[in-house]
């Protein structure tokens, strides 16, 4: 298990996210087609769900819900409220910021205007599609970064977007990563 000492990088979040999912590929693909829900489960809410998985190598703690983001990472020792109830979650600094869309045409612009108005070292959405038309990535991601570029942000906004495309024929999920450069979406480099 990694520990880091500050907030992952996109880089960082994005080799531990394909790592997880890697080991979990048979079962994503298993639950892929069957309601947004029950693959949304698979992320966040089974026991030992992906992102807990991320969490603990990333050294992390997560929570689902907090303020409506589907999902926060932070340090259990200076991000946590010292003074919270036993069993409350309630933190004062958000490591990771995470959205969780189902369906890639269904307006991730809601999400990603979450993602901005939310305080946090790095945020990241994940989407997933059977098969993107290369020109509908182009212009999701051109919304997208235009979205961040334009927010107050736009200087440095840690913004991880990753995208995965069931690929039938090889029973595998490709993953493809873009974090905010240069005021536009581009390939994690």
């Amino acid at each position: 298990m990694n520990t880091y000492t500050s907030t992952p990088s996109t880089r960082e979040f994005f080799e531990v996210w394909k790592c997880v999912c890697a080991r979990r590929t048979a079962r994503l693909l298993e639950v892929w087609s069957l309601s947004g829900k029950v693959y949304t489960a698979e992320i966040l809410d089974v026991e030992n769900a992906v992102i807990q998985e991320i969490a603990a190598k990333l050294g992390l703690k997560v929570y689902c819900g907090y303020y409506h983001l589907d999902a926060i990472f932070y340090k259990e020792h200076g991000d946590r409220v010292h003074c919270a109830p036993q069993g409350q979650t309630w933190v004062q600094n958000i490591r990771i910021a995470f959205e969780h869309e189902n369906h890639f045409n269904s307006g991730l612009f809601t999400e990603t205007s979450h993602l901005l108005i939310t305080r946090a070292d790095l945020r990241v959405l994940v989407t997933y599609t059977e098969e993107p038309e290369e020109t509908d990535l182009k212009r999701e991601l051109k919304n997208l970064g235009q979205i961040i570029a334009e927010s107050d942000l736009s200087a440095d906004p840690a913004f991880l977007f990753i995208v995965g495309k069931r690929i039938d024929s090889q029973k595998e999920v490709e993953w493809r990563a873009f974090t905010f450069e240069n005021k536009q979406l581009q390939p994690l480099a």
